[in-house]
This record gives C-alpha cells, sequence and structure tokens, in this order.
C-alpha cells in the first residue's frame, strides 16, 4: 500500500465493495455466489451519482472492475484498462 492506491476494498457479506480512498465515495460493488468453479458474480453495480464518479461506459467499468479483482485481490499480473479504448453509453 502507498500514496498511489487509488482504492479501498471491503467485504461486508454477501457484498464486497470498491471505493475511492481519497473520498470514501463507493464507487463499485460486487455480490458473488456459488458454482462449480468456486465463485462467481451473481451482481454487480456501479454508482451513476456524477458527483461521486463521472465514468459512462459500462464496458470500461467492467473491465475497471476486472482489473481491481484480478490485481489487488488475487495479486494476479493484470493490465490497467485504458479509458481511450471504451466508447461511452449512449
Amino acid at each position: 500500500m502507498d500514496m498511489d492506491d487509488k482504492w479501498l476494498i471491503e467485504f461486508s457479506d454477501p457484498w464486497l465493495y470498491f471505493r475511492r480512498s481519497w473520498t470514501g465515495n463507493y464507487i463499485y460493488g460486487v455480490r458473488f455466489g456459488q458454482s462449480p468453479d468456486g465463485a462467481s458474480v451473481a451482481e454487480s453495480g456501479v454508482t451513476r451519482d456524477r458527483t461521486q464518479y463521472r465514468g459512462t461506459s459500462k464496458n470500461f467499468d467492467r473491465a475497471l472492475l476486472e482489473f481491481l479483482i484480478q490485481r489487488a485481490l488475487l495479486g494476479r499480473e493484470w493490465e490497467y484498462p485504458r479509458l481511450l479504448d471504451y466508447e461511452p453509453d449512449t
């Protein structure tokens, strides 16, 4: 953990929450369910409150959430998604 960390991750059964470390704003939530392989995402959400988060691309949000899970939680090498690669939702 260092100054460049921008996310706080906390679990409140059954949800895993991702929030901005500097503002404390909750941005993503994920609820996991059981699957034959161990666990799978049963439900997820992202805030669209423009005072807390200005993201406008569902696909970018999915990629960023995947990055946070893979890199921050599982410690895997994972490339950070580039916003320019994703179109805003219309």
